[in-house]
């Protein structure tokens, strides 16, 4: 039985389209925030965590898509809108994604 694959879209998703600052008019002089990603595998879940590169605790928004290729056959996909984090800094708590493993249907 393969295992259930989250893509790696959600990175991309996340870090090029959907986190941005505090919701205010972007200024041409403002920098945007780099994120450093991480993804861990577990035999039950996907986790993706996120962190800024600033020490100062930040809300972000972001837009994310979940690609599930399944050894059953077919992909699911799930996007989630405007999803906020608030007190986000490189010594806080990350932006956590955790995306649970799915057993094929005949399996339960």
């Amino acid at each position: 039985m393969r295992s259930v694959f989250a893509c790696l879209f959600i990175a991309a998703a996340l870090l090029s389209a959907g986190c941005t600052g505090e919701e205010e008019p972007f200024t041409g002089g403002q920098a945007a925030t780099e994120f450093r990603s991480e993804t861990s595998g577990y035999d039950d879940r996907v986790e993706f965590r996120f962190v800024p590169n600033s020490d100062e605790p930040g809300t972000y928004s972001a837009i994310y898509t979940l690609e599930r290729d399944v050894s059953w056959g077919g992909t699911t996909t799930e996007t989630r809108e405007n999803v906020r984090y608030e007190d986000i800094s490189r010594a806080s708590p990350p932006i956590e994604i955790v995306v649970p493993r799915e057993a094929p249907p005949w399996a339960a």
